[in-house]
């Protein structure tokens, strides 16, 4: 009997610390339910991380952005560009894929706005950081 009461206790305690990740509304929306529902906790967290964090969206002058290659995130008609920002942005929908090692700035056709996406290189060392203040929290 003692041994199964220390047992529920241990059970119990890993259940409550256990933490279930769910999937942002970007990850969401880009992949939907079903996918995601497929998708192990690891995954929901990176998806995340890449959704909230891959991209950067910043205003530029047509000087800076002279070479830059051109997105046009009008044909999908699913964002106003007007209102643009790093927050309501979704990369996967756009379907921009890091390089491994280079940062990319793609001038956002119809604009003075810029995406910049950063190397898989740099987002693992964000996802390492972002990982060790997750666990804190």
């Amino acid at each position: 009997m003692k041994h199964q009461i220390i047992w529920l206790a241990l059970v119990l305690a890993i259940q409550t610390n256990a933490q279930t990740e769910v999937a942002g509304k970007k990850v969401v929306e880009a992949f939907g339910q079903t996918e995601v529902g497929k998708m192990n906790e690891g995954q929901i967290l990176w998806q995340n991380f890449l959704a909230d964090n891959m991209c950067a969206v910043n205003e530029i002058t047509d000087e800076k952005s002279a070479g830059y290659d051109e997105i046009n995130l009008e044909s999908t008609g699913k964002i106003d560009i007007s209102n643009l920002t790093s927050s309501n942005f979704n990369p996967f929908l756009h379907h921009i894929i890091p390089l491994q090692s280079e940062h990319q700035y793609l001038k956002i056709a119809g604009s003075n706005k810029v995406v910049f996406v950063y190397s898989m290189d740099r987002l693992r060392v964000m996802y390492d950081r972002y990982l060790i203040n997750h666990k804190k929290s």
